[in-house]
């Protein structure tokens, strides 16, 4: 991926933090969903204006921007995680999966990548894989798409 940076980013998990807040568990993956928006604005250059569910701000300008983009790395296990890290991240970080497992979760990315308006465009995946311990083991996770773990 291009660039010095990479951000990876999740929702969160633990309801306590969210209430230890005052903020809306329910809502964090359409918080983040939005943030994303947020930061890819920010980090266009120009001015820029927000005004969404979450986040609101008149025009302002962020300078400098970072001189190339910065990938947005999704973790997260649940459907609609996979479909974030598809259709708005430019990559996936898993949490110590087996090979069948991975088989399956590389399945929903690329059909959730396919069915979006990023169809087309790279997608990183960062893998923790319990079962590849050889090289054999790092060629089938190769085979079925693994670039970086």
């Amino acid at each position: 991926m291009p660039g010095d940076a990479t951000l990876g980013i999740g929702t969160g998990w633990m309801k306590d933090e969210f209430d230890l807040l005052e903020q809306p568990f329910a809502r964090r993956g359409r918080r983040t969903d939005e943030m994303i928006e947020v930061l890819r604005k920010l980090w266009s250059g120009g001015m820029v204006e927000h005004h969404g569910a979450f986040y609101e701000f008149d025009r302002l300008e962020m300078s400098p921007v970072p001189s190339q983009p910065i990938p947005i790395v999704v973790g997260g296990l649940s459907e609609r995680a996979v479909r974030r890290a598809a259709t708005l991240g430019d990559g996936w970080f898993s949490d110590l999966h087996t090979t069948d497992e991975l088989r399956g979760y590389l399945a929903k990315l690329a059909a959730y990548r396919a069915d979006s308006p990023r169809a087309g465009e790279p997608m990183q995946v960062f893998v923790s894989c319990m079962d590849a311990f050889d090289r054999d083991a790092y060629r089938r996770l190769e085979d079925i798409g693994v670039r970086t773990w």
